[in-house]
């Protein structure tokens, strides 16, 4: 939720009712998928007036696009804050992993949808380009290769190209993530996160 200090009332309940719209979004998409529904839906669940999602947000495609956008900066946030609370740099990438397992198996359902998405040949809502997200996303990239860096510099993995690592790293893990959400896999995500970290700390090397 974003912070609402030095907001009027006005400013704070119009945040509101905003957010409302994006929890009631999320909820719908989960539940009945993005194409099978409708603004009118999300404004009922939301307890609003049809007219009322339209001042916020003029088309569907316009509230994902705000509510993938609130995602990712969400799991930045809670990736980024589980690292810095880590002391130990190996230990710094453990929770790197297990930070992003946890996110993601949280927010599951909306995943679901966003991965089915991006599968999708004739997909009308990953075409353009949205420049806030492609930095947000380039930035946490940055912070996963120095978070790497750090572990390489305490002696912890051996030293390779942090950035080629950290594009490794997600290039592991999310085609594994999204298996296992398309899949609704019982499997608990801790053999991923051990798979993982294995493969990550050992390599394939056979000693």
């Amino acid at each position: 939720m974003p912070e609402t200090a030095g907001l009027s009332r006005k400013e704070r309940d119009q945040q509101r009712r905003r957010e409302d719209l994006l929890a009631a979004a999320e909820h719908l998409f989960g539940l009945k998928g993005y194409h099978h529904t409708t603004m009118e839906d999300i404004a009922h669940e939301a307890q609003y007036g049809t007219g009322t999602i339209y001042l916020y947000f003029k088309k569907k495609e316009e509230l994902y696009e705000a509510l993938l956008e609130r995602k990712i900066g969400d799991y930045v946030e809670f990736v980024q804050g589980r690292v810095e609370s880590v002391a130990s740099p190996i230990d710094k990438v453990r929770t790197l992993l297990r930070a992003k397992l946890e996110f993601f198996e949280k927010h599951m359902e909306f995943f679901r949808i966003y991965l089915a998405e991006m599968t999708t040949a004739d997909s009308t809502l990953h075409r353009s380009c949205n420049e806030r997200r492609e930095r947000m996303y380039y930035a946490h990239q940055e912070f996963v290769a120095r978070t790497l860096s750090d572990a390489m510099q305490a002696g912890a993995i051996r030293e390779v190209d942090p950035t080629r690592l950290a594009t490794a790293f997600e290039g592991v893990v999310n085609p594994l993530l999204s298996e296992w959400i398309k899949q609704r896999s019982r499997e608990s995500l801790c053999v991923i996160e051990s798979f993982v970290i294995d493969l990550l700390l050992k390599g394939l090397e056979k000693k």
